[in-house]
């Protein structure tokens, strides 16, 4: 519950620090865009500026705010998308250090007894077991379910065998 607690508040306050900087770089954008289209109405009030031109000047400082927009945007993207592929690198190379081992003997189709004798369970990060030297067999027509996998260290020791049946159903 701590770890989803951690997680939320780091969302929240990620959420909060993004909200506040887009809110600082739109009023510092708002005041950009305000101090240059003053000085564009005060050229041409002057005299100093034909009204046409002031007019391109806008247009021309409008499309390169799309612009610049457009080339943030696409930057950010592309650094979401590299995170990704940071992530499914990473994936790949604890799928390869986690991959079943091949070779041993094939189970029966349907065994009729599945036993684990010393198994131990210790948690990622961990260097000391949680559990130790569990024995369990699990005989025909015996249905093993388990409930509340995140939290219960038993539950998360037998999840491989969670929904099994053993035996004609």
């Amino acid at each position: 519950m701590l770890r989803g607690c951690s997680i939320w508040f780091a969302s929240a306050y990620s959420s909060r620090a993004a909200a506040t900087t887009s809110l600082l770089a739109s009023a510092l954008s708002g005041l950009a865009a305000a101090a240059t289209f003053a000085v564009l109405g005060w050229l041409v009030h002057d005299g100093q500026m034909a009204l046409a031109v002031a007019g391109t000047a806008v247009v021309g400082i409008r499309t390169g705010a799309a612009d610049v927009t457009s080339l943030v945007r696409t930057a950010n993207g592309l650094y979401e998308e590299a995170l990704f592929v940071a992530d499914l690198e990473r994936l790949q190379r604890e799928a390869e250090r986690r991959a079943i081992p091949t070779g041993g003997a094939d189970l029966p189709h349907r065994p009729d007894t599945i036993s684990l004798e010393g198994v131990g369970f210790t948690y990622p990060g961990r260097s000391t077991p949680a559990l130790t030297d569990i024995t369990l067999q699990c005989r025909d027509r015996l249905k093993l379910n388990t409930f509340n996998a995140l939290t219960s260290t038993a539950c998360r020791c037998s999840k491989p065998l969670n929904n099994v049946s053993i035996g004609a159903q």
